[in-house]
């Protein structure tokens, strides 16, 4: 799940699934990691294998702030603490890019203020799409003890089917902000 710098070098990838009610055509299989590259500096990856012809991917533009991506193909990663408050990350492969905090279950979002704009790579090939994010970590989640996380994805094709990926789905309906998808960050 988490791979620390120093120890093997090697990223420890999760499988993310589809929901049941979110199927997807054009991918087969998807992965995503998070490795600590150094004090409040995290990567974040993701990789999707399938056909990249039948995916509705974001063309590049003026990385910014920008509400609403996870309407689109995007990744995303949420940050669970102890009280119950979470922040929520979305990439896009354009290069933009969200940050909300919780206070608590789906209730109190706000911008989250982050200390430098994250970097978001996107690379395709004919059956593989990565996505690789440079994220610098609010100090107030750094300082947080036992945090938990949950990788995520959605994944919109050609005709616009949304599809909800994650390494745990809860419930009938996708939830990705539901605290039982999310596992402990320091493995």
């Amino acid at each position: 799940m988490i791979s620390e710098p120093g120890s093997t070098g090697q990223i420890v990838w999760q499988t993310l699934i589809p929901h049941p009610q979110t199927p997807c055509k054009s991918i087969w299989g998807a992965q995503a990691a998070l490795i600590r590259q150094a004090q409040g500096e995290w990567l974040v990856r993701f990789r999707f294998d399938g056909s990249v012809a039948g995916l509705l991917i974001p063309q590049p533009s003026q990385p910014q702030r920008t509400d609403e991506l996870w309407r689109h193909f995007c990744g995303e990663l949420f940050v669970l603490t102890p009280d119950g408050s979470y922040a929520e990350f979305n990439f896009s492969p354009s290069g933009c890019w969200a940050a909300y905090a919780f206070d608590g279950y789906r209730s109190g979002m706000h911008p989250l203020a982050l200390p430098r704009d994250p970097r978001v790579i996107c690379r395709s090939s004919g059956e593989q799409l990565e996505l690789d994010v440079m994220l610098t970590v609010p100090a107030a989640l750094l300082g947080a003890p036992s945090l938990r996380f949950a990788l995520c994805a959605m994944v919109e094709e050609v005709d616009g089917v949304l599809s909800c990926w994650a390494v745990k789905h809860v419930g009938e309906r996708p939830d990705f902000h539901h605290s039982a998808g999310f596992a402990p960050l320091a493995q």
